[in-house]
């Protein structure tokens, strides 16, 4: 083995080892939140425990490049805003949520919606809305067709 081919062997290995520390390290400081967009689209969204509420909804408007998020709501209906005081971790603790993927222990995912929830009955509802990524509601659209 060439001194090049080990300098890039031990560069593959410090990066494993460094991103399998980062990966493993997510449930002590972060929570997990499938963000759900009324279109149905969805994303993980990592948030960090003790970030207060006002700043998870600016990261999850950015992660979605979409400023005009400003409010989430929980499956319970609990509607959280710019304006709450309080960091996510109380928010959790307070609403005793459960998590959406059972069996999944180590790393836990609560589910958040953008937008106010409300199931959608047609296809048609679904492809006039304008706020969700195009190429994943045309996915959505054509799996509901084929149903």
């Amino acid at each position: 083995m060439s001194s090049e081919d080990s300098v890039k062997e031990d560069l593959t290995n410090d990066y494993s080892v460094k991103f399998a520390t980062m990966i493993m390290q997510i449930p002590n400081t972060m929570y997990i939140f499938e963000v759900t967009k009324p279109c149905g689209y969805g994303e993980f969204v990592l948030i960090y425990k003790d970030m207060m509420v006002s700043e998870m909804i600016k990261v999850v408007a950015t992660q979605f490049q979409d400023p005009s998020i400003q409010t989430l709501l929980f499956a319970n209906k609990h509607v959280i805003s710019l304006a709450d005081t309080i960091t996510v971790r109380q928010l959790i603790q307070s609403m005793q949520l459960t998590t959406i993927y059972p069996g999944m222990e180590k790393f836990v995912v609560y589910r958040v919606f953008t937008d106010s929830i409300n199931t959608l009955e047609t296809t048609a509802e679904v492809a006039t809305m304008t706020s969700c990524h195009e190429n994943d509601c045309f996915s959505i659209l054509s799996s509901l067709s084929e149903s």
